[in-house]
């Protein structure tokens, strides 16, 4: 398949993923069997991939009652063109994210801020916000800002990353001092496994502490398995990521700004 690096790039295919869709495009399976031993993939795991590759819209079931083939799979032509489309509505966001991210940054006193051109937002230690400082003040937040630090939102996902619960509620007063709660290479590998299944979804799911633009700040919270994966700030004037999370759509614009708030996030 002609320019693969642009497919990955812009539609998250693993090197598993990107196989069974060139398998599906050039050879149409008849039976999942048939598919699942030429690939050497055991069927459960092919299942979830054919159901991740529907998802991003690249394979689709046969609706042709005379044929025996099952799936067959977006052409190369136009997958490139649609990878192409959206190449250029992710960089149009992304410029005119960079002319806003300067006049977020203005709300702020400016300290240990720097507005460069390269947008590396994020420098100096006590960035890292500290909770018993921020839980239960309206009139400090970082680095000096007024204004309000809520816990709004509160979302809880099971292992295989769907969404059984939310609400709204400070959860971080309920578990210590940390906004961020992975505390093994068990968990890590847990929360990467979901990332893989989830790829519309990277970006927004990463162990790091919590870094904001502080200000009127609305922090939503993410679960994963019984674990905070993180604490996510966002500013009201920005799309909101509950609406977003419960729709199951992620804007572009949203992705480009977490790049640009975690540029330098500190790792666990």
């Amino acid at each position: 398949m002609a320019n693969s690096a642009i497919d990955t790039k812009y539609f998250g295919l693993s090197d598993e993923e990107y196989l069974v869709y060139k398998t599906i495009l050039t050879n149409p399976p008849q039976k999942i069997t048939s598919l699942s031993q030429e690939l050497k993939i055991n069927r459960t795991t092919l299942y979830e991939i054919l159901d991740s590759l529907k998802a991003k819209k690249l394979i689709f079931r046969s609706t042709d009652p005379k044929s025996k083939i099952k799936y067959k799979a977006v052409s190369p032509r136009k997958l490139i063109r649609l990878a192409q489309d959206y190449k250029l509505q992710t960089e149009k966001q992304f410029e005119q994210l960079k002319r806003e991210v300067p006049l977020l940054l203005s709300l702020s006193n400016g300290e240990n801020l720097d507005v460069a051109s390269d947008f590396k937002v994020f420098k100096g230690a006590n960035i890292r916000a500290d909770l018993d400082k921020i839980i239960g003040t309206s009139s400090e937040g970082l680095l000096g800002f007024g204004g309000n630090f809520d816990f709004d939102n509160y979302y809880k996902f099971d292992k295989t990353g769907k969404l059984i619960s939310s609400g709204q509620e400070s959860v971080l007063r309920k578990h210590g001092d940390r906004f961020v709660f992975i505390e093994n290479k068990s968990d890590i590998r847990k929360c990467r496994q979901f990332l893989r299944k989830n790829p519309d979804l990277k970006g927004l799911y990463q162990p790091r502490y919590l870094k904001s633009l502080a200000g009127n700040i609305d922090v939503d919270l993410f679960c994963f398995d019984d674990k905070i994966i993180f604490a996510y700030g966002f500013h009201k004037d920005l799309n909101s990521l509950a609406y977003l999370i419960q729709n199951q759509k992620i804007a572009d614009s949203m992705k480009a700004f977490c790049l640009l708030l975690w540029h330098n996030a500190i790792p666990i």
